[in-house]
């Protein structure tokens, strides 16, 4: 991210478990076609949306202290507040080493970003352009049944899902 802050351009960031919907190809430039014609700071391409609503255009506009989101496997950032995001990013990094109570992970991390800049304006695609595959998590550790299971057999339960998952976005 901090190489970006030489550049002008928005960044999108995708995560080794992002996997696409089917026909990303065409959605994609679509999406963000349209969202250049919106004021937004954050952008969401794949996510968790907790309550989800009703009736939605292409993307939804999330109020921050309402709307509640997991997932940061494909997120874009507006180039006007790289600068921002990246120092506010270092300090919620140095109270993780300290210590001190603060959510986890890098999703942690854009919550707590979002939650103190109350004005950014987040949406995030409706329907999601990218899921979270189905991997080993490096913050949560392991589950009971990830250890029980031969690893040969999550590969192909984890397959399956991904498979699934996929042909449902077609």
């Amino acid at each position: 991210m901090r190489e970006a802050l030489d550049g002008q351009d928005n960044i999108l960031i995708f995560e080794d478990d992002c996997d696409f919907v089917a026909g990303i190809e065409d959605k994609l430039p679509n999406a963000l076609a349209s969202l250049a014609q919106k004021p937004w700071s954050i952008f969401y391409g794949g996510h968790d949306l907790i309550d989800k609503p009703e009736q939605v255009d292409p993307f939804i506009h999330i109020d921050h202290g309402v709307q509640w989101l997991r997932g940061t496997h494909f997120v874009g950032f507006h180039r006007s507040i790289l600068e921002q995001l990246v120092a506010e990013l270092d300090k919620y990094l140095l109270d993780l080493t300290a210590g001190k109570d603060a959510p986890k992970g890098i999703d942690g991390g854009y919550s707590w970003f979002r939650n103190r800049y109350p004005d950014l304006q987040v949406y995030l695609a409706w329907p999601k352009l990218g899921f979270q595959r189905p991997s080993h998590s490096d913050i949560s550790g392991s589950s009971a049944m990830t250890r029980l299971m031969p690893p040969s057999f999550l590969s192909v339960i984890r397959a399956f899902k991904r498979h699934v998952k996929r042909a449902r976005t077609a």
